[in-house]
């Protein structure tokens, strides 16, 4: 095996989108005897306001799920002084509306917020100010419209444009909560396994058909990905590809395992040859010709209102991969179907060295990050896809003589 193919398959994941233990020793390997919770997926958006209803949709592989065991939920998070999480208290047993076990991959939970999550947060800050008797039963009545979710517009006109955009507006930007579900999920191999999964509770939702509130409180939308797909880049070795990089001269070919508008354009079998390097790609939002830094209208704008600044930012997009070899083989895992690398939308892709090895499965979690802005919520999307190898002869004579 070559210096850069032990390398590529000994690399570990540097980052972990939820907090369960018992990863086997490569993270981002599914392994058919060991369970793994991927992500939790909130819908419609990955917040709610108080009153809102949630659904939450949490993904699993490798050993099958047999059952879950408890769901609980606090929305009051213990912080430290570093502002991460510390101590968990005041955990609940999740009040669901409904759900729906699609064991062994997921687990679907629709939940109210409760009305009073937020009530002591803005009525606090509110009561500091030095408001006249008017003004205050104005705040007053604005507050409560927030929890009723029928906003007296009247009642709005009638804040004065220095409290509504010095005071109210950024004090609704820092209002919320991370919220923690706990939920406990046993395999068929009798794994138990707690998982936490976190959205956060706010009020932004409210205010999306009220201009001079909607631009300023946006809601955080979930990724979507509108590909999936492996590149066959003509040269071996080849690292960093991307196809508007200027210092790549050869070719390439695009074969898509997943389309979102033209499923004529799917394909379940890559063919795999010598003399070419694959990587596993995936579209969140700019399609696969836009050269890197294009824009993409799918990542969210936020504007972030302080005592110093008023400024537009946009998401970022991360992306962890996760696959599976399908089928049994001689040669150790490493030596199969590998996706080395992470965290772009672009990795590289490793054949396998035992070409009776033809079945895999990829799941692709995408999700999006404002840095600095800890109460905005974290949008999540997950997508699961399998394919076939198909291994040219010149492909098979060379491994058989390696």
């Amino acid at each position: 095996m070559s210096t850069a193919r032990i390398l590529s398959a000994f690399s570990i994941a540097a980052a972990v989108l939820l907090s369960c233990i018992n990863f086997p020793v490569r993270f981002e390997r599914i392994e058919g005897d060991a369970f793994r919770p991927l992500t939790a997926v909130f819908k419609p958006q990955a917040e709610a306001a108080p009153g809102d209803t949630l659904t939450m949709i949490a993904h699993f592989a490798g050993n099958p799920v047999r059952s879950i065991d408890s769901l609980q939920i606090t929305y009051r998070p213990v912080r430290n002084i570093f502002e991460t999480v510390d101590t968990f208290t005041n955990l609940d047993p999740l009040r669901i509306v409904d759900s729906t076990h699609h064991l062994p991959d997921s687990l679907i939970v629709r939940f109210v917020i409760p009305d009073t999550v937020l009530d002591e947060g803005l009525a606090g800050q509110l009561d500091e100010l030095p408001l006249s008797p008017g003004q205050r039963r104005e705040m007053s009545n604005l507050i409560a419209s927030f929890s009723s979710g029928s906003i007296d517009l009247s009642v709005l006109g009638a804040v004065p444009d220095s409290v509504l955009h010095g005071l109210i507006i950024p004090a609704l930007q820092t209002l919320g909560t991370r919220a923690n579900v706990f939920v406990n999920a046993t395999s068929r191999n009798g794994t138990t396994l707690p998982c936490r999964y976190e959205f956060t509770v706010r009020y932004h939702s409210r205010f999306q058909d009220i201009p001079v509130l909607a631009d300023r409180l946006a809601v955080n939308r979930n990724p979507g990905i509108r590909w999936l797909g492996v590149y066959r880049v003509e040269g071996k070795n080849i690292y960093g590809f991307h196809p508007s990089k200027k210092s790549f001269r050869g070719t390439y070919t695009l074969d898509y395992l997943y389309h979102a508008f033209d499923s004529s354009l799917e394909v379940d079998t890559i063919v795999i040859d010598t003399g070419y390097t694959y990587f596993m790609a995936a579209d969140s939002g700019i399609m696969a010709d836009a050269p890197p830094g294009a824009p993409d209208t799918t990542r969210d704008l936020f504007h972030l209102v302080t005592p110093d600044r008023d400024t537009m930012l946009m998401e970022e997009f991360y992306y962890r991969w996760f696959y599976r070899n399908l089928d049994e083989a001689e040669l150790p895992l490493d030596s199969l179907f590998v996706i080395a690398g992470g965290g772009t939308s672009i990795a590289r892709m490793l054949p396998s060295l035992d070409t009776s090895m033809r079945r895999f499965k990829v799941w692709l979690a995408v999700y999006d990050e404002l840095i600095g802005d800890y109460k905005r919520p974290r949008g999540m999307t997950v997508l699961q896809e399998e394919g076939v190898l198909r291994y040219t002869k010149a492909y098979r004579d060379k491994i058989a003589n390696r």
